[in-house]
C-alpha cells in the first residue's frame, strides 16, 4: 500500500481483481456453439471442444496467478479448482466477495453448452431423434442422388415438406389429416436406417435411407432402396423417380431459359 507525502492512501495504487478472464472462461462453452456450426465431423467435434476445455483451465490458472502475485487470494499455491473452471469461478467470487451475477451466467453457458455438444446428443438420441433428422434436413444431404447434368437438390424446402407436397398436392399447407409421412428408425450392424412412408399416386411409396452419422454430426444420408405399391424399383426407374420428389431441372443455358 502507497503513501504520499501527506501520509493519505493513494486508492488508485491498491490492487484490484479484473473479473475480465473469469468472465471469458464462464461465457467460452456457449460461444463455441457458434463456431460449431462450421464443425463438419467428429474429429472438428473434438478439435472445438478440447480447444474449450485447455483455454478455459489456461484463464483459469493465468488469472489465479494474478490474484496470488497481488496478495488477494488465500494460499500462494495455484489452486486445484482452476482444473474445473465453474468450481474456481465459484470459489473466487464467494473469497472476493463479488456478485453472483457471473455463477449464474457461468452455469447457463456450461449447461448450455454441454446440452448442445453433439457428442451428447448421440449420446442421448432416440430412434425418434433420427427420424427428425431424416425429416427436417435438406435434399443436398442426400449424397447419392442421380448425376445428372441440369438437375439439382430441391432445398426449397426440407425432406418432410417436400414429400407432402409431391404425395398430397402442391397445396400442402399442413392442415391435411390424411397427409401424413411415417418416420421409423432402426440400427442393423451398427448403420441407422430410417424409413419414411406415404401415400404417392394412390400407391404406398417407401423410401429407405441410411444415414452417415459419425457419432458427432450428421455427414449426409444415402437413399438405399425405394419401394411403390409394395414392388421395389431400381435402375432407371428409382433415379426418375427420385429426380421427382427431390430434384428441380434447369434450363440448360441461360439462353434456352429466356
Amino acid at each position: 500500500m502507497n503513501e504520499n507525502s501527506g501520509g493519505t492512501i493513494d486508492i488508485t495504487k491498491i490492487p484490484t481483481a479484473d473479473n475480465s478472464l473469469v468472465w471469458y472462461a464462464a461465457i467460452l462453452p456457449a460461444f463455441a456453439l457458434f463456431a460449431n456450426i462450421y464443425a463438419e465431423n467428429k474429429y472438428h467435434g473434438f478439435l472445438l471442444w478440447g480447444l474449450v476445455i485447455l483455454l478455459r483451465i489456461g484463464v483459469c490458472i493465468y488469472d489465479n496467478k494474478k490474484l496470488i502475485k497481488m496478495g488477494m487470494w488465500q494460499q500462494d499455491k495455484v489452486s486445484p479448482t482452476v482444473l474445473l473452471p465453474f468450481v474456481y469461478i465459484i470459489k473466487r467470487t464467494g473469497f472476493l466477495k463479488r456478485k453472483s451475477t457471473i455463477i449464474m451466467v457461468a452455469g447457463g453457458c456450461l449447461l448450455f453448452g454441454i446440452t448442445n455438444n453433439g457428442f451428447v446428443q448421440t449420446a442421448l438420441a432416440t430412434d425418434e431423434t433420427y427420424c427428425q433428422y431424416v425429416s427436417q434436413y435438406y435434399s443436398s444431404y442426400i449424397t447419392n442422388l442421380p448425376d445428372e447434368e441440369n438437375f439439382y437438390p430441391d432445398d426449397d424446402d426440407t425432406i418432410d415438406m417436400i414429400l407432402k407436397k409431391k404425395c398430397y398436392g402442391s397445396t400442402y399447407t399442413g392442415e391435411e389429416k390424411k397427409a401424413d409421412v411415417e418416420y421409423t428408425s432402426e440400427k442393423i450392424d451398427g448403420v441407422r436406417y430410417v424409413t419414411a412412408s406415404a401415400t404417392y399416386k394412390k400407391e404406398k411409396l417407401e423410401i429407405v435411407f441410411s444415414l452417415d452419422h459419425d457419432g458427432y454430426c450428421l455427414k449426409g444420408m444415402d437413399i438405399e432402396s425405394v419401394s411403390l405399391g409394395g414392388r421395389d424399383i431400381s435402375g432407371d426407374e428409382k433415379d426418375d423417380l427420385i429426380k421427382q420428389l427431390f430434384m428441380y431441372e434447369t434450363a440448360e443455358n441461360e439462353e434456352d431459359a429466356e
